[in-house]
């Protein structure tokens, strides 16, 4: 019997070790511009800087529902004005998580805005 109830607390101690090591990801992110004004207007070179929390996580980022890299933090060339929804997805074992972000370029200076949206 003692060496049932040993065998059994063992396997409960190792079920709670394996829980703890398998966190819930949190996907996040955040980008950096040109800092001159005068680049902003496109052609726009970003530079997406993730900041997730977890551990052996896999990176999906997406521009308009379409994947364009799975880097940890990719570059990314915005040739034409527009607004271009940008979103990162991270997943482990413990799960998946999604954050997106709007980036808005204009054609001229005068018009170039960014917003920045997030989305969980």
């Amino acid at each position: 019997m003692q060496k049932k109830l040993r065998l059994f607390s063992l396997f409960i101690l190792c079920s709670m070790f394996s829980i703890g090591l398998s966190a819930q990801p949190e996907a996040d992110f955040f980008f950096e511009l040109p800092e001159n004004p005068n680049k902003l207007v496109a052609p726009v070179q970003v530079d997406f800087v993730n900041v997730a929390l977890g551990e052996n996580l896999d990176y999906t980022w997406m521009i308009n529902g379409e994947a364009f890299s799975i880097e940890e933090e990719p570059q990314q060339l915005f040739a034409e004005a527009g607004t271009f929804n940008v979103c990162l997805e991270v997943k482990n074992e413990a799960g998946k998580d999604l954050i997106c972000q709007t980036l808005e370029f204009f054609d001229s200076i005068h018009k170039t805005r960014i917003i920045s949206v997030s989305n969980k």
